[in-house]
């Protein structure tokens, strides 16, 4: 049997059957919401859950790793749960064969895929974190899951509230914490102890500068998501073994939180029963959104002759049709016009005039006309031939070129009010009324779309819809100065965080249908009416986007549902098909869009079965267990369940504490099981709150409970002496009799029966009120005494703390006198090491000094003794030469005659010469000429130089000694020494052979005589420098 068969009747639902709603979570986890089952969590899918926390992706790896690990996994749910039982999980098909042996159950309920509740997925992410022995990049994709998973619960809830005991504190007691999205950091000192903060902040301080666990906020305040996973690091040394258990519990009660909320945390939100569409009908028609869309965005040239000429004929609208088709003509520069045909036949049927048949490229044989299929359980309408429906005649038409101009006004500007066609054209171009476009065609178009790039192109850069760009340009001319641009520039809006999403509007804008304009505030409905169907029709549905989230909002009743966030790459829309409004998402094959209205009663349908049993929920769920909180389906190990407890015991008591006859209980009140559970209170101030018996002017007696403020009027026929008695045993009051005439009964028990009502009487509700007013002058005073209490308290901590810091400031001055008299002592010390290193470096020098004094006198005395030895070899060599000659000189014969008289002429004219001296002529002065000597011709003397060879050479000799002055000077002086060394040496010798000459002619009379004593005296004086 077809399920969407509308001819078959809809079978008889078993009452054991139950609804059953999937969603999707961060990380595409499918969870499935059983209804009707309190005992029974969330079931998260686990071959979509373990995809997260596992590289692998194959399904069977999964499942066997689950099969394998669960052992362990039961390990850490009882660290995160000491004190319960593992919750028993559902059975899929194939595992309900074999049962026996694999613990408890579900009984016979099971599901088509393998699912574990919510607390054992919590246990799955915490092991996957804190496991040692695991692949790093499993563990990094497991801290990146938790992270993104609790980054989304705390984005859904606003607000959470996290009950903690810090580790390492003496006495410690639970804290209650709070996170928000605006402070998402917590106190160090609420979550470990400064005896411990030694062992934990180096290792936090480590792990962050490594950015393996992606930790970048600081150790005194950390962010709760890095407190969680540096503390299930195994990484992170004696960390997790300290701070692991408040780890455990903030998860724990997360857990708790989510497993309660799962439908504010769907991404998206379906009903499994209604999850088939493959009959669904198909859509076909271009809807109002999309074809604004189109019309900054995809267009044809082929529409813009009939653009222009669609209000051709309305002089209202005359100045709109131009600038529209200003719009379409820009559009139409940038769009093949394939683009724009393929999308309009990809949702509209085009027969030929007057045929049946569908033309299409791929097949030119005509085929019968497909017929739209049937709506689930709903008819389809007749098309009509006015109003928001689109004519027959529009059919009869196979491309743009051959549709009348009306049928295009239909199509679409009906939906397109002047109001917003003129912002639009404002937003996008800066155009207002009072403008006229250009005449010719071409440069009308140049002109728009360079006015449009010049402006950063405001449509493409927020990614806004006509709704947005209306909402905004209405706030923006409130601000235009007359005369002004009414346009806006890119630069200056706020930029679309991704293709997929449109940028969010400024704050103060909102957008608003027209029935709206005059009303303050929202009107969107957070909950929803007992009547689901009131006032909601099929048509009338709009998508609106609020502070991040899309919202399907009915316009006429503000009944509004939250869709989630599309697939990537589409966005929301609804179009209108036959007076029914459909919604859809763009570019996704996988959606099949469906009626708005279906839509919203399934989802108000699912999401009031999650809220069944709560009659008001709270947004901000504040989560104070001092332990992990109880999740359903967990029973403790060693006694009964709480509840179980509750329902048990409490009855059975209460019906021994009271057990009057019935008519006495119908007389005075309600039965035992009725009695309320009194909440703990002040002994003193219980006392105050004490039942009595007031009697009127008449005699009647009346039972008055203070503290409510009721009265029951007491029966006075059977007995006239009732009185007030504390029953110690049973912590309340009973009503008796002083003659025992009656039964005693609890007076909390009748008092809560029907016939106790209001007290109305002027004189007894003063008496209620002075009992009121007794109640709480003891409040004050209660308060008052606790305040001085608490004042010297906070008088004697500031004592104390001032005491602390007095011994601290002491602790803190003598610590620094003392660091002072130690850089006093190293001044001293290193100043006498800085003496003695210079006294150390004097008498070096000294030392140093006296061998060179030393080595200079030794090198004296040997230059001294050099030139001694030198002088006596040259004397030796002369005395030598000498004796050589004399010997050489007896040898001549003898000729006296002849040379006798040239020798006396010879000593007479040495005796005219003047007498020569051994020094060295000055410069400028000749030697005297010997006139003895015959006259030797002179060698012929070269031209004298000019000036410029005379430089010249100058600057040869100033240039060999690299241009340096000194050198050249150095140089010079050398050689004219030299020079006069060479001529003074020429003198000597030739002296020598004159006097050598003359001892020869002597030698001839005169024996050989020893050399005279002034030889030595003219021996020339050696430099040996």
């Amino acid at each position: 049997m077809d399920v969407d068969s509308p001819d078959e009747s809809p079978p008889v639902r078993d009452s054991t059957l139950v609804n059953i709603f999937e969603c999707v979570l961060p990380g595409d986890v499918a969870v499935t919401i059983v209804e009707g089952r309190e005992e029974v969590q969330a079931q998260w899918s686990i071959s979509s859950f373990l995809k997260n926390i596992f590289s692998t992706k194959d399904t069977d790896s999964l499942r066997q790793h689950f099969a394998d690990k669960l052992d362990e996994i039961k390990e850490v749910h009882e660290r995160i749960w000491p004190g319960y039982v593992v919750p028993p999980m559902f059975l899929s098909k194939h595992d309900q064969a074999d049962q026996e042996g694999r613990g408890e159950s579900l009984g016979p309920t099971f599901l088509k895929t393998k699912t574990m509740p919510t607390s054992i997925a919590m246990s799955w992410i915490v092991w996957s974190v804190s496991k040692s022995k695991r692949r790093d990049i499993d563990r990094v994709k497991s801290q990146t899951f938790l992270r993104n998973l609790l980054v989304h619960v705390l984005e859904v809830a606003g607000t959470l509230q996290f009950s903690v005991v810090a580790v390492a504190k003496a006495n410690a007691r639970a804290k209650d914490i709070e996170i928000s999205e605006r402070n998402d950091c917590i106190d160090y000192r609420n979550l470990w102890d400064n005896k411990i903060k030694g062992r934990i902040v180096w290792v936090w301080e480590e792990t962050k500068r490594r950015g393996e666990s992606q930790i970048t906020s600081n150790w005194d305040r950390p962010h709760w998501i890095d407190f969680i996973v540096f503390a299930l690091d195994p990484k992170s040394g004696s960390a997790p073994q300290l701070l692991a258990p408040v780890a455990w519990s903030i998860l724990a009660q997360t857990a708790a939180w989510m497993d309660t909320n799962m439908g504010r945390l769907a991404l998206s939100f379906q009903s499994v029963q209604n999850s088939r569409h493959k009959n669904r009908q198909e859509n076909h028609g271009l809807t109002v959104r999309k074809l604004l869309d189109e019309l900054c965005f995809i267009w044809s040239p082929n529409i813009l002759r009939g653009a222009y000429a669609v209000h051709r004929e309305s002089s209202a609208l005359h100045r709109a049709a131009q600038a529209l088709s200003v719009a379409v003509g820009l559009v139409a520069e940038w769009i093949s016009p394939k683009q724009l045909e393929d999308e309009v036949f990809k949702r509209w049927n085009f027969p030929k005039h007057n045929s049946t048949a569908i033309t299409s490229k791929e097949s030119a044989k005509p085929k019968k006309a497909a017929q739209p299929k049937q709506s689930k359980g709903r008819t389809r309408k007749p098309m009509s031939e006015g109003g928001r429906s689109v004519t027959t005649e529009f059919y009869n038409h196979a491309t743009y070129e051959d549709m009348p101009p009306k049928h295009l006004n239909q199509l679409i500007v009906k939906k397109l009010d002047r109001e917003e066609l003129f912002l639009l054209l404002a937003f996008c171009f800066g155009f207002s009324p009072q403008d006229e476009p250009r005449r010719k065609k071409p440069e009308m178009l140049e002109a728009v779309k360079s006015e449009y790039e010049r402006r950063g192109s405001p449509i493409a850069f927020t990614g806004w819809t006509v709704h947005e760009v209306k909402a905004f340009m209405l706030d923006h001319l409130k601000k235009v100065k007359k005369g002004g641009d009414c346009g806006v520039h890119a630069r200056l809006l706020p930029r679309r965080p991704s293709p997929e999403l449109p940028a969010p509007l400024p704050d103060g804008i909102s957008v608003q249908d027209d029935d709206d304009k005059d009303s303050s505030g929202s009107s969107e409905k957070e909950g929803f009416s007992e009547s689901e169907d009131d006032g909601l029709t099929d048509e009338g549905w709009k998508i609106q986007k609020k502070k991040g989230k899309y919202m399907l909002v009915h316009t006429e009743t503000k009944e509004s549902i939250e869709l989630g966030h599309p697939d990537k790459g589409s966005t929301w829309e609804v179009y209108q098909d036959d007076d029914v409004d459909y919604l859809n998402q763009t570019d996704n094959d996988d959606w099949e869009a469906m009626s708005c209205l279906e839509y919203f009663q399934e989802v108000k349908a699912s999401e009031k079965a999650l809220d069944k049993k709560k009659a008001k929920p709270a947004p901000k769920t504040p989560m104070s267990e001092r332990r992990a909180p109880r999740m359903k389906g967990m029973a403790e190990k060693t006694r009964a369940a709480p509840s179980e407890k509750k329902h048990t015991q409490q009855p059975a008591q209460s019906q021994e504490e009271a057990s009057p006859p019935p008519e006495e209980e119908e007389e005075f009140g309600a039965s035992s099981d009725e009695s309320p559970q009194a909440p703990e209170e002040d002994e003193n101030e219980e006392d105050m709150w004490m039942p009595f018996i007031a009697k009127d002017r008449a005699g009647k007696m009346f039972l008055i409970d203070p503290k409510p403020g009721k009265e029951l009027k007491l029966p006075v026929d059977k007995c006239s002496d009732w009185e007030i008695v504390k029953n110690p045993e049973k912590k309340g009051y009973e009503l008796v009799s002083k003659s025992n005439k009656d039964t005693p009964k609890d007076v909390e028990v009748i008092m809560a029966g029907r016939k106790a009502k209001k007290v109305e009487d002027e004189a007894r509700f003063k008496l209620v009120q002075d009992v009121h007013a007794k109640v709480e002058k003891y409040k004050d005073e209660k308060v008052q005494k606790a305040a001085l209490k608490n004042l010297e308290k906070v008088a004697e901590e500031h004592q104390r703390a001032r005491e602390e810091d007095r011994e601290k400031q002491r602790q803190k001055t003598e610590a620094h006198q003392k660091a002072a008299q130690e850089r006093e002592r190293k001044m001293i010390e290193d100043a006498v090491k800085l003496k003695e290193d210079k006294e150390a470096k004097a008498q070096e020098e000294a030392i140093r000094r006296m061998k060179e004094k030393e080595q200079e006198k030794i090198d004296a005395e040997k230059k001294k003794q050099l030139e001694e030895k030198l002088r006596r070899e040259i004397q030796a060599k002369l005395e030598k030469e000498e004796a050589g000659k004399s010997d050489k000189a007896s040898k001549i014969p003898d000729k006296a005659g002849d040379e006798e008289g040239d020798v006396h002429k010879t000593k007479e004219t040495e005796k005219s010469k003047p007498e020569e001296t051994d020094t060295v002529p000055e410069k400028g002065e000749s030697k005297p000429k010997d006139k003895s000597k015959p006259k030797e011709e002179e060698p012929k003397k070269p031209a004298k130089s000019s000036g410029t060879d005379k430089k010249s050479d100058t600057q040869e000799s100033f240039e060999r000694c690299g241009g340096d002055v000194a050198g050249w000077i150095n140089a010079q002086v050398k050689q004219e020494r030299q020079l006069a060394h060479t001529k003074f040496w020429d003198r000597v010798r030739a002296r020598e052979k004159r006097e050598a000459k003359a001892k020869r002619k002597e030698s001839k009379s005169v024996s050989t005589q020893e050399q005279p004593a002034g030889l030595q005296s003219k021996l020339p004086q050696i430099n040996l420098d």
